[in-house]
């Protein structure tokens, strides 16, 4: 994960003068730890002012003989267009090998 991107993401690297959290949360990301998707969704949460992560990101959650397993929100879309988190994945990189929870 490209740390660096995230800190430059702020115009003014000031520390006095960088913008505080939202208090709101962000919404949730399914995005995997270390992939470029995540690094640009914080890069933009940290340019938004927001928290960089959510109780529900999809986060690693062991590692076994070099297996990485990870725990990922599964989302529906409502008619208004919000999207909520209706359960979880467990995921080995990036494919899928059990759901709900």
């Amino acid at each position: 994960m490209d740390y660096g991107a995230i800190l430059r993401a702020s115009d003014d690297q000031h520390p006095r003068k960088r913008k505080r959290g939202n208090s709101a949360s962000p919404a949730p990301t399914a995005a995997l730890p270390g992939t470029p998707e995540k690094t640009e969704i914080l890069v933009q949460r940290r340019r938004d002012g927001e928290q960089l992560w959510h109780l529900d990101d999809a986060r690693l959650i062991l590692v076994i003989e070099g297996l990485r397993v990870f725990i990922r929100p599964r989302f529906l879309r409502l008619p208004n267009g919000q999207d909520i988190v209706i359960g979880h994945e467990i995921v080995t990189d990036d494919t899928a090998v059990s759901s709900d929870q």
